[in-house]
């Protein structure tokens, strides 16, 4: 199925269309399919939360949400050593849905990837912060950075519709930009971009200081540069026009979650996303159309902000 990708586009895009014709708003659904990890992120606590029931199928949640996406992620999903057979499930159950993996990289091998792929995904996706071994330190992963450099043209070979590293613009690696960016395009991969939040942790260290906004703009002017000359991002410039606006007033009005993307906990708990509380313990009674738009205004991540990007030609250029 992975290796019919126009097939896979045309058949998401009539998909798209339906669900905007029927004022379906939910699009993305995050699916946290465990919450263990063997990386000691500074900027996330998951890895001191204790080990709880995750799930062995969540094509049930799938089908009764119907998104045009769906993202697996943790904590480390790559510690599931069932997790070809959780993919498997989702595209049986939703041969159309595009389906991604967020992964830290360390246990990330061809031939794990080559698994996924077989199994149905289409996007892989590796957080990758800093060009060097500041990585390492700011994952609790020594070499990690090393391994995810030496390994990426390996992985751009395996045959998924995308390979992308997820960088966090942060207070001290926005000069790394331009690096990452040609990092990506000489490995044949993409790279996405967020915006750091301190809501996991409550550490403010590394949002963007007032006195950095001038490398902001410079390493987002790199960024919509890359993204023009050579399509090696998919990041929207309507998210990109308003990473600045975020750090400058810590807050952007107008999240969709709950209604245009929920998040998924490994025991199929439903929460608006992945910072706010459960608000179904039992996925088959919630209903995003009937859901309120939630208070906080208080993050810019991607997935927050991508899904408010309006569905213009632009936008679906880069989608396809």
């Amino acid at each position: 199925m992975s290796g019919q990708p126009l097939q896979r586009k045309l058949a998401l895009a009539a998909r798209a269309l339906k669900h905007t014709a029927r004022g379906q708003r939910l699009r993305h659904l995050t699916i946290e399919v465990t919450k263990r990890c063997n990386a000691r992120c500074e900027f996330c606590d998951y890895w001191r939360e204790p080990r709880g029931e995750e799930l062995a199928d969540y094509a049930p949640i799938v089908r009764r949400f119907d998104p045009l996406v769906v993202t697996l992620s943790g904590g480390e999903p790559l510690l599931r050593r069932d997790l070809e057979k959780v993919i498997r499930g989702i595209r049986v159950a939703d041969p159309h849905v595009y389906l991604a993996l967020v992964t830290n990289g360390a246990l990330l091998t061809a031939e794990r990837a080559a698994r996924l792929r077989d199994a149905g995904l289409d996007q892989l996706s590796i957080s990758y912060d800093y060009p060097d071994e500041r990585h390492d330190r700011a994952r609790g992963i020594p070499g990690l950075e090393a391994k995810i450099r030496g390994r990426l043209p390996a992985l751009a070979a395996v045959g998924f519709d995308t390979v992308s590293l997820n960088t966090v613009m942060k207070n001290d690696n926005l000069d790394d930009v331009p690096e990452i960016l040609e990092l990506a395009r000489r490995s044949g991969v993409r790279v996405g971009f967020s915006a750091y939040c301190a809501l996991k942790t409550g550490d403010e260290r590394l949002l963007v200081a007032e006195e950095n906004r001038e490398r902001l703009r410079a390493a987002i002017a790199r960024i919509k540069e890359a993204k023009a000359r050579h399509r090696i991002t998919r990041t929207s410039e309507y998210y990109l026009d308003r990473v600045e606006e975020y750090f400058a007033g810590r807050a952007i009005p107008g999240c969709q979650a709950g209604i245009s993307w929920i998040q998924v906990t490994p025991a199929g708990e439903i929460k608006p996303c992945s910072e706010l509380p459960v608000v179904a313990a039992d996925y088959r009674d919630y209903e995003p159309r009937a859901a309120e738009a939630v208070a906080c205004a208080s993050c810019w991540y991607s997935c927050r902000g991508e899904s408010q990007a309006p569905l213009d030609l632009r936008r679906l250029r880069d989608l396809w």
